[in-house]
């Protein structure tokens, strides 16, 4: 399965060429069970190993295009969606090793990090320095609540465990979160939770730089009553965190949420442009 993010011509006038990204399903089973999701498992992932030669096919002709692609991108970037994609560990490698020496081609995974084995079998066996790896993680207040294991029991524990074994790979390792509309009391404590794994990363590396960046739940439905509610609890909720943003900013130079310092640090997502 595979989707494209089309630029607006109207916005691409004297722009800096810039990487095309191109969206590929490698799988959309799931290892967890989100009370929040909206895709469930649909597809058996052997289906969409059938597709690999067509999307091989598709890229190859991305990459060949000298009138539009080569005109405008210096490069592409695939990235890997689910479901859950490393539940399709074999479809990964593959894919990447057909582009290993590809040197304007990049990769970028989005997973819940919660199967470290086929993480470590995908990592093992492709040239991870074309690869970056975007974790699904809300902060222990929501997570705990809403990204539950398939015994219903929390993931929070092992996800961050996983993660921080990512970071001593040497894998480059970014962060993404979900903030549902009737979680808004758990925004300031999501924010510290995101704030303590940053320190813990930094034993690590301190190149390694996580943003809260959480993502309002838009596919739930709430009276407007409801929503009136959550943005008084967000007002108090926001303000807490802005105080300690300022001395975040102080001490490292940047902020850690993604809603803080301008446009620039909203628009690499469409829902923080959206915000």
């Amino acid at each position: 399965m595979v989707a494209y993010n089309v630029e607006n011509p109207a916005k691409a006038k004297n722009k800096v060429r810039q990487y095309f990204n191109l969206e590929v399903t490698t799988s959309a089973l799931c290892d967890l069970n989100c009370t929040y999701c909206f895709e469930g498992e649909k597809v058996d992932k052997a289906r969409l190993d059938d597709e690999l030669p067509t999307i091989i096919k598709r890229i190859d002709s991305i990459l060949a295009d000298e009138k539009w692609f080569q005109q405008k991108y210096e490069g592409l970037n695939i990235s890997l969606w689910g479901g859950e994609p490393t539940l399709n560990p074999q479809f990964i490698i593959d894919l990447m090793n057909v582009y290993k020496d590809h040197n304007n081609v990049d990769f970028h995974l989005y997973t819940n990090a919660f199967n470290l084995h086929n993480m470590k079998k995908i990592v093992n066996n492709v040239d991870t320095s074309k690869l970056n790896i975007q974790v699904s993680y809300d902060g222990r207040a929501v997570n705990d609540s809403y990204r539950l294991m398939k015994n219903k029991k929390p993931s929070s524990n092992q996800v961050i465990n996983n993660m921080y074994e990512l970071a001593n790979m040497g894998l480059k390792v970014s962060m993404k979160a979900t903030l549902p509309i009737d979680s808004m009391d758990n925004l300031y404590q999501c924010w510290k939770d995101y704030h303590d794994i940053q320190q813990l990363l930094w034993k690590v590396s301190k190149d390694l730089q996580i943003n809260y960046a959480p993502t309002i739940d838009y596919a739930t439905k709430f009276s407007l009553d409801e929503k009136k509610e959550a943005i008084k609890v967000f007002r108090n909720e926001f303000l807490k965190i802005a105080k300690e943003e300022i001395a975040f900013y102080n001490e490292h130079g940047r902020f850690l949420c993604s809603w803080f310092g301008g446009e620039d640090n909203r628009k690499h997502c469409s829902a923080g442009l959206n915000m």
